[in-house]
């Protein structure tokens, strides 16, 4: 496994997962990767939503995907219910962390994130929202066994509005 971050202190972390991580940036520096260089998986958690051009990353990277691979991509869900509520109270502060990181540059929706892998050697398998939440704030703290149920439960039903995370799976355009 590859992997390739933009981040110093990420790096030593990665190196424990990793047979290799590049330090690099990209989008703009060269890969140090060979030209028979393929990988099964391109995998882009929560990384698409950082890019300047995420488009044009995923054009760059097809050359490195192996014929029958997948591309894998987790990025927010911004039509999820905690951030509709804070943006209908017109709060759309940037923070460190989250949905409003600072330096997320993209805000997509299940509607919308298969535009990202418009224009790219890739297709769009499935889309899925994950990590359902149920606003059920009080019930939490008395009974969060019976309120993770209802979250399993009534989340997968209306997705868009109680998934935080949206998950994508792309294969090579036939």
């Amino acid at each position: 496994m590859v992997g390739i971050t933009n981040s110093p202190p990420e790096a030593p972390i990665a190196e424990q997962w990793c047979e290799r991580v590049l330090l690099c940036d990209v989008e703009r520096d060269h890969l140090p990767l060979g030209a028979h260089d393929r990988f099964d998986v391109l995998l882009f958690s929560h990384v698409l939503e950082h890019l300047i051009d995420p488009r044009a990353v995923l054009q760059r990277l097809s050359p490195y995907l192996a014929i029958n691979g997948i591309v894998a991509a987790a990025v927010p869900n911004m039509a999820y219910w905690r951030d509709r509520a804070r943006m209908i109270k017109g709060d759309w502060r940037r923070e460190d962390e989250g949905h409003f990181d600072r330096t997320h540059l993209h805000f997509w929706t299940l509607d919308t994130i298969s535009t990202v892998f418009q224009q790219t050697p890739f297709q769009v398998v499935q889309i899925a929202a994950t990590d359902f939440s149920v606003p059920l704030r009080p019930l939490r703290r008395i009974a969060p066994r019976l309120s993770g149920t209802i979250d399993r439960l009534v989340g997968p039903r209306v997705p868009k509005l109680f998934g935080s995370q949206i998950l994508v799976s792309a294969t090579r355009r036939p």
